[in-house]
């Protein structure tokens, strides 16, 4: 019988759609505590990361000066991704000046 987490290691390295749909939301997990650890609690009430697709993360902010700060830091979001994930996770940044959805305090 094998472990699961040898289980879920060996099957995560193929292509799956199931691996990739997991990969990009761990990439977005952190992407976005990395806009919090640059501009804290600011930061995660304008700014979030959305989507990876193609290699390229979304990110949609609530205003257009915290659009210019991640314009700034776009290339380093690239290279600290591709660090953590491994070179060419991540080619490209967009930013897009949207409204962000908030979580509501409980």
């Amino acid at each position: 019988m094998q472990r699961l987490g040898g289980f879920i290691t060996k099957n995560m390295k193929s292509k799956s759609v199931l691996a990739r749909q997991i990969n990009a939301g761990l990439v977005i997990e952190f992407v976005n505590e990395q806009i919090k650890e640059l501009w804290g609690k600011i930061g995660t009430e304008n700014a979030k990361a959305l989507s990876l697709k193609n290699k390229i993360i979304k990110i949609n902010c609530a205003h257009s000066v915290m659009a210019q700060e991640l314009q700034f830091k776009k290339q380093r979001i690239v290279d600290i991704v591709n660090e953590k994930f491994g070179s060419g996770t991540v080619i490209r940044v967009t930013i897009v000046q949207k409204g962000i959805e908030k979580e509501e305090e409980r």
